[in-house]
């Protein structure tokens, strides 16, 4: 399983906060099982990321 966070950033590419993109405590997207080396996608709800937020 692999998690996927999302950070907004600034101009520089300098972090600045994590973006909520799951209905979890942690608000991240939690990938189905998969073998090492094998490729893994996940959907991110719609409206969950957004262009120009910070």
């Amino acid at each position: 399983m692999l998690t996927f966070e999302v950070w907004t950033a600034d101009a520089a590419g300098k972090p600045l906060k994590k973006v909520s993109i799951a209905d979890n405590e942690w608000g991240v997207i939690v990938s189905p099982y998969v073998a090492s080396g094998t490729t893994v996608t996940v959907d991110v709800p719609a409206g969950k990321l957004t262009l120009n937020t910070n």
